[in-house]
């Protein structure tokens, strides 16, 4: 690739690209300043959410199982549907508990990540970069670990504070794509 067709501008961008960033950018730092400030609130949310999904997911996975005109396809299909659809349910009738079973189930997720990039830290010993990701083991293992052993407390805190510093971080990053277009728009004038 050129460094031509490195800063070529998408023709779908050009004019407007860096405002839709811009705002998106904007509307998602708020969004994620929100979830810092109530992060019980941004938590509910996210869980019931999910639950929507879930269970629209599941839905529709029994609507196809029927559409299907093979036995097993129809089986696995419904099957998979059910278990979405009632997960999605038990989620929305019960957004407490299924706050602090997804914070359960993050936590381990932290857990086995950091274990996981434990064993990928020693194996690029002693390359350059094996501590940084040894360091990034040891913070996904700590969350993991803090998480847990606060249940039932970091249910109310923990998914709305990560879903803030995402949202932030993700804002930080579409205003920078969009000022570095807004160059690019400069320069192609």
């Amino acid at each position: 690739m050129t460094r031509d067709e490195m800063t070529e501008l998408p023709s779908e961008w050009e004019g407007r690209g860096k405002w839709v960033l811009w705002i998106a950018g904007v509307l998602s730092i708020l969004l994620g300043i929100g979830a810092l400030i109530y992060p019980f609130a941004a938590s509910i949310g996210f869980e019931i959410a999910f639950g929507v999904v879930l269970l629209a997911t599941g839905l529709v996975e029994i609507f196809r199982g029927f559409q299907l005109r093979r036995f097993a396809r129809i089986f696995w299909n419904i099957a998979f549907g059910l278990i979405a659809a009632v997960t999605g349910g038990v989620l929305l009738f019960f957004p407490l508990e299924g706050v602090m079973t997804l914070t359960a189930i993050l936590a381990g997720f932290f857990f086995a990540g950091g274990i996981m990039k434990i064993v990928s830290a020693f194996s690029l010993y002693p390359r350059m970069g094996w501590g940084w990701m040894m360091w990034s083991a040891l913070v996904s293992v700590t969350i993991g670990i803090l998480m847990f052993m606060g249940l039932p407390g970091s249910a109310f805190w923990a998914i709305g504070i990560l879903i803030g510093v995402d949202l932030v971080f993700l804002g930080v990053a579409q205003i920078m794509i969009g000022s570095a277009l807004g160059q690019l728009e400069e320069a192609h004038d």
